[in-house]
């Protein structure tokens, strides 16, 4: 055999050995989804049970709200009405609330990214979120940060972080009360900054921080230490950083509060200057 032969010969079994090799990764990939599938299956098996708890005790107290101003309505005054009617639409807010959590979780789009002025963005998501009584709202941006994030569900992602600080805060009592007693003041901090290749927003808390025991399970879905809910707030926090191709941090200290730290990788080369889009 010439040396011409030879290496013909190695050149076809070198291109025999890459595409066996793509299709063992084809089949790898194939695979990944499939499993990657199955586990969203057994965890929406899961949901069936808890969500049908979930919905069942709002909508129980709406029957019940009815039938309170069905009462009225027949004569026994409109204050009784009126609390009927809240306790109604909080329940029924509730409902929307779980259902909504169960469409993020399992449903993944693909993202619609937009290169955005992140100060500006933020600062109208605070401006349109209706912070409760007592707790000071703190902005610490660093100007002309920019960001590629796709805007819907990056707002999700910031809302289920903001709602998981200020219901640690309230739950320790009325944040105005707290503060009366002498006691630290209830704080949220919205910070941002830019740390090398990677560009990061903070959300800091001062309520009593996370256990050992509660983080190590926090992003589980299912998991939640509050009364209602379906444990997915955080789950989805997750799932849209890595979409992102980001993540999330915690740092936290029981008594004294918690950072949860959103980062995202700087935008990539070659946006034109007109592609900037203000919030």
């Amino acid at each position: 055999m010439t040396r011409d032969d030879e290496i013909g010969a190695l050149t076809r079994d070198f291109n025999t050995m890459i595409r066996k090799l793509s299709r063992r990764t084809q089949d790898l990939q194939a695979a990944q989804e499939k499993l990657i599938k199955s586990e969203r299956l057994a965890v929406l098996g899961q949901l069936t049970a808890t969500v049908s708890h979930e919905i069942r005790n709002p909508l129980g107290t709406v029957r019940n709200s009815l039938f309170t101003i069905d009462e009225v309505i027949r004569g026994r005054g409109i204050l009784r009405a009126e609390r009927a009617l809240e306790r109604a639409e909080r329940s029924i807010v509730r409902c929307d609330r779980i259902i909504e959590e169960l469409l993020d979780y399992t449903r993944i789009k693909s993202l619609e990214l937009k290169l955005t002025s992140l100060d500006d963005w933020l600062g109208n998501l605070l401006d349109e979120y209706q912070i409760p009584e007592g707790i000071e709202v703190v902005r610490l941006f660093l100007p002309r940060l920019q960001v590629s994030i796709d805007r819907e569900r990056f707002r999700r992602c910031l809302i289920n972080v903001i709602d998981n600080a200020l219901q640690a805060m309230t739950a320790m009592g009325a944040p105005a009360a707290i503060a009366g007693q002498g006691k630290k003041e209830a704080k949220l901090i919205v910070e941002t900054r830019q740390i090398s290749d990677q560009i990061e927003i903070l959300v800091t808390d001062t309520g009593p921080g996370i256990t050992a025991d509660q983080l190590e399970k926090i992003f589980e879905p299912l998991y939640s230490t509050k009364s209602f809910g379906v444990g997915l707030g955080l789950p989805i926090v997750r799932q849209i950083m890595d979409q992102h191709g980001g993540g999330v941090d915690i740092e936290t200290e029981p008594g004294r509060g918690t950072v949860f730290i959103l980062w995202l990788p700087l935008p990539e080369k070659g946006y034109r200057q007109g592609e900037l889009e203000h919030a």
